[in-house]
C-alpha cells in the first residue's frame, strides 16, 4: 500500500528547493569575492497577535422566547444565584440582600447581564435572564 505524504511537507519541501536555487549563481572566484544575496522576500509564518484579543468579555444574549415569569425566576434564582443571595433574595450573604431594595427593572437587567462588583456577569442567560430578571423585579 503506497503512503501519502501531508501536503505540510511537500510544501516545505518545495520551499527548501525554492531556497536552495535562489542562494546559488554566485561564483566564488577571487575577482568576484562579493556573495550573492537573494531578493527573495523571507518565509514568514502567520502567528496569533496579543494585541487583537479583548480585554473584557462579552455575553451573548440570546432573545427570550416568551416575557420574564417570576414564578420561574424563581427556580433559577434558587438554582443559579441563591449560593450568594441568600433566601431566596431575601437576606443577605456573600452577596447583598435584593429584596425592598427599590431596584429598577433596567438596573436589574444591566447588573444580572454585566455583574457587578463580585457578581460574575452572565449567570443567566436567553429565557433565564428574563426570568430572573422578573423574579428581582417581584421582590421590590
Amino acid at each position: 500500500m503506497k503512503r501519502r505524504r501531508p501536503a505540510a511537507f511537500g510544501a516545505a519541501a518545495v520551499a527548501a528547493a525554492a531556497l536552495t536555487i535562489a542562494g546559488c549563481g554566485g561564483t566564488d572566484t577571487a575577482s568576484n569575492a562579493q556573495s550573492t544575496i537573494s531578493t527573495a522576500p523571507p518565509i514568514t509564518t502567520a502567528s496569533p497577535t496579543t494585541d487583537t484579543v479583548p480585554t473584557t468579555t462579552t455575553t451573548t444574549v440570546v432573545p427570550p422566547t416568551r416575557p420574564g415569569s417570576a414564578k420561574i425566576g424563581k427556580d433559577v434564582f434558587a438554582a443559579k444565584c441563591s449560593g450568594c443571595h441568600a433566601a431566596g433574595g431575601t437576606q443577605a450573604a456573600f452577596g447583598p440582600k435584593l429584596a425592598g431594595k427599590g431596584l429598577t427593572r433596567a438596573v436589574i437587567r444591566v447588573t444580572v447581564r454585566n455583574g457587578r462588583n463580585q457578581m460574575p456577569a452572565g449567570r443567566a442567560t436567553g429565557q433565564d435572564y428574563e426570568d430572573v430578571v422578573a423574579y428581582v423585579l417581584s421582590l421590590q
